[in-house]
């Protein structure tokens, strides 16, 4: 069943979070926030993330790189069989936003330190093992505006 995704302090303060070590295979996932201050309030992108990854360690899906969003899988060909993900998927970590750094509103911090915190977000990129677009169709909840994959696109420094 699919479940909430807490937040990053409420997953500190419960001992969930794993530093990454030089040699830890990641996934960088990335998304649009479906709200100000919530990610995903309705829990649409988390259903699908959970349906994905489901879906990849069971073997079930193929993955390919994108070229033109310069994708690429540092250790393996642009080409990720279901074999190839059903073996990978299951040791690999997941870095997130939601989960992987403090958030704004509830980080008491200065500036320049939350600052940092976002300025980070590429070096986590440049590490991952591949990054994963997650965009279904949500609607932005204080927009009132459709976010999907071309949304997602429209993002400034997002590679399309």
């Amino acid at each position: 069943p699919d479940i909430p995704l807490p937040a990053h302090q409420e997953l500190l303060r419960e001992g969930m979070l794993t530093r990454c070590g030089a040699q830890t295979q990641a996934i960088f996932v990335s998304h649009e926030w479906l709200s100000f201050s919530h990610f995903d309030p309705n829990g649409d992108q988390v259903r699908a993330l959970q349906t994905t990854f489901r879906k990849l360690i069971a073997g079930e899906l193929e993955l390919y790189s994108e070229h033109r969003y310069q994708l690429t899988f540092k250790s393996h060909a642009p080409y990720l069989s279901g074999a190839d993900c059903k073996e990978l998927f299951p040791t690999m970590y997941v870095w997130l936003d939601w989960i992987s750094m403090p958030l704004f509103a509830s980080w008491p911090a200065p500036p320049a330190q939350l600052m940092a915190a976002v300025e980070s977000i590429p070096k986590y990129i440049a590490r991952a093992e591949l990054m994963l677009i997650i965009a279904p169709p949500a609607v932005h909840v204080d927009r009132g505006t459709l976010c999907d994959f071309s949304s997602w696109c429209e993002r400034g420094w997002c590679p399309c």
